[in-house]
C-alpha cells in the first residue's frame, strides 16, 4: 500500500502545533529586536563576509565586542528562525488538512530564505567590500530586508491565528454589507502602516532620523516647513524624513477612523475590544517614541524600541484585519 500523507491530515485543533507557532512568533519578535539593535548601533558591517563571520560559524572573540555581538547574534537567531520555519512547514504538511495553512507555512520558509539572502547581499554589496563611491546598492538591500521582516511577521501572525482553537472551532466567515466599511478601513490601515514602516526603514538606514532635530515638533520653524525644504534643501534625506513625519499623521488619522468603525460593532467590542485599546495605546506611545528619536538625535535604545513597537502595531492591526474578514460582525450580542 503506497504511503500517503493525507491520511494524517485533519482540521482539528492541535495544541502542540499551535504553541509551536506561538513560540516561532516570539522568536521572530526576538529577531526583530536584535536586528533593530544591530541597525541602531550601526553594527551591520561588523563582519565583512557572509554567510560566515570572519570565515567561521563561531568567530573568535565575537562576544567581547558589542558590534560583533549584535551582528553575529542577529545571524544566529535568523538561522534558528529558518530552522523553526522548516519544522513548522513540515508538521503542517503532514497534519494540516487546510491547503491555505500548508501554503502559508511554505511561503514563510521562502520569505525567510529570501530574508537571509537579502541580509547577505547587504553585506557583500556594501561599499566597504565593493569600494563604490556611494552605498546606494547596499541601502536598497537594507530597506528590502527590513520590509521582508514585516512580511514575515504578518505571515506568522496569520498562521498563529489559523492554528488557534478559536479559529478552527469558531464561527465561519460571513460576507455582509454592514461590515464592508470596517473591512475597508482595516485594509486601509494595513496599507498606510506598511508604507510608513518602509519610510521608517529608509530613515533608519539613511541615518536621516535626526534631521531637523533642533526644531521639533516643527521642521524648520513652521509646522510643514515647505518654504525651507523645497527646493533649497531638497535631498533624499530630507524627503524621506519629511514624508515619514507626514506619514505619522496619516497613519494616526486612518487608525483613528478604523478604531471608530470597529468600536461601533458590539461583537467587536466584546471579542476584540481589548486588542483595539492596546493598539490605541501603542499608537500614542509610538508617536512619543518617534519624537524622542528626533529629540535625542537617534538614541539607539529609543530607536530600537520605536522600530519594534512599529512592527507590533502592524502585527496587531494585521491580526484584527484577518479576523474581521472571517468573523460575523453583524452579531449584536
Amino acid at each position: 500500500m503506497p504511503f500517503s500523507v493525507s491520511r494524517y491530515r485533519s482540521e482539528v485543533f492541535r495544541p502542540t502545533l499551535f504553541w509551536f507557532a506561538v513560540f516561532s512568533l516570539c522568536w521572530m519578535t526576538l529577531l526583530l529586536f536584535v536586528g533593530g539593535t544591530t541597525t541602531s548601533i550601526e553594527a551591520g558591517m561588523a563582519f565583512l563576509d557572509w554567510p560566515l563571520s570572519n570565515g567561521s560559524l563561531n568567530p573568535e572573540g565575537w562576544t567581547e565586542q558589542s558590534d560583533q555581538l549584535a551582528e553575529h547574534s542577529h545571524r544566529l537567531i535568523g538561522m534558528k528562525m529558518g530552522l523553526l520555519s522548516l519544522i513548522l512547514a513540515g508538521v503542517c504538511w503532514v497534519f494540516e488538512a487546510r491547503k491555505i495553512v500548508r501554503n502559508l507555512a511554505f511561503l514563510l520558509v521562502a520569505v525567510i530564505v529570501a530574508q537571509g539572502v537579502l541580509g547577505g547581499l547587504r553585506v557583500l554589496f556594501d561599499q566597504l567590500n565593493t569600494g563604490a563611491d556611494t552605498n546606494a546598492v547596499a541601502q536598497v538591500f537594507l530597506v528590502l530586508h527590513a520590509t521582508g521582516a514585516q512580511v514575515t511577521l504578518c505571515i506568522l501572525v496569520t498562521l498563529v491565528l489559523m492554528l488557534s482553537k478559536s479559529w478552527i472551532e469558531g464561527e465561519r466567515s460571513f460576507e455582509g454589507q454592514d461590515s464592508r466599511s470596517l473591512r475597508f478601513w482595516s485594509k486601509a490601515a494595513i496599507v498606510v502602516l506598511f508604507f510608513q514602516l518602509i519610510l521608517g526603514a529608509m530613515v533608519r538606514h539613511l541615518k536621516a532620523a535626526a534631521i531637523f532635530g533642533d526644531y521639533f515638533p516643527f521642521l524648520t520653524g513652521t509646522w510643514m516647513g515647505w518654504e525651507s525644504i523645497f527646493p533649497a534643501r531638497i535631498s533624499i534625506y530630507t524627503l524621506v524624513h519629511y514624508f515619514h513625519r507626514v506619514g505619522a499623521i496619516v497613519v494616526t488619522l486612518v487608525l483613528l477612523r478604523f478604531f471608530m468603525k470597529a468600536w461601533a460593532y458590539p461583537f467587536v467590542r466584546k471579542n476584540h475590544g481589548n486588542w483595539i485599546m492596546i493598539l490605541a495605546a501603542a499608537i500614542t506611545f509610538q508617536i512619543f517614541l518617534g519624537a524622542m528619536v528626533v529629540i535625542t538625535l537617534r538614541n539607539p535604545h529609543v530607536a530600537t524600541l520605536h522600530t519594534l513597537l512599529g512592527a507590533s502595531i502592524l502585527a496587531i492591526t494585521w491580526a484584527l484585519t484577518v479576523c474581521f474578514h472571517r468573523t460575523r460582525l453583524a452579531t449584536d450580542s
